[in-house]
C-alpha cells in the first residue's frame, strides 16, 4: 500500500524525529507546526510524556498510518519539562472530540483521556 504522505512531508519529518527519539528536532518541528496553524483551530492532546521512548511507542500505536502527531514542551511542578503529544488539526472542538473516540487504545490506558485544545490555548508552549 502507498504511504498517505509524500516522503519528506512535514508529517513524515515530525514522525521520523519522534521515532528516532530526536527531541530537539521533534520540538522544533512541533513549534513550527503549531505556529503555522490558525490559533482558532483545535487539536487533541493524547498524553504528557517524560521519556522519548514513550513518544516512540505512541508513533507505533498507529500501525500502517502516518498520524499527524506533534509535540510541545510543558513545564511540570518542580520545574521539570515534559512533552505534550498532540494529534491532528480540527476545525472545531466537536471535530476533535469525535477524533478522540477513534484513537488507539494505547492512549486510553491508565485512565488517560485525550483532551481537545484550541491551538492558541495549548499549555506552556
Amino acid at each position: 500500500p502507498a504511504k498517505a504522505t509524500a516522503p519528506g512531508s512535514e508529517v513524515t519529518r515530525r514522525l521520523d524525529a519522534l521515532r528516532l527519539g530526536d527531541m530537539p528536532k521533534a520540538l522544533e518541528l512541533g513549534k513550527k507546526h503549531i505556529d503555522a496553524l490558525s490559533g482558532q483551530r483545535w487539536t487533541l492532546r493524547l498524553e504528557i510524556a517524560n521519556l522519548p521512548a514513550t513518544l516512540k511507542n505512541a508513533v507505533v500505536a498507529f500501525p500502517g498510518q502516518e498520524p499527524d502527531l506533534f509535540i510541545a514542551p510543558i513545564k511540570l511542578k518542580g520545574g521539570k519539562t515534559a512533552y505534550q503529544l498532540f494529534l491532528g488539526d480540527y476545525a472545531s472542538k466537536a471535530d476533535a472530540e469525535r477524533a478522540a473516540k477513534a484513537v488507539p487504545a494505547f492512549f486510553l490506558e491508565g485512565g488517560q483521556r485525550p483532551r481537545p485544545y484550541q491551538i492558541n490555548a495549548i499549555p506552556a508552549q
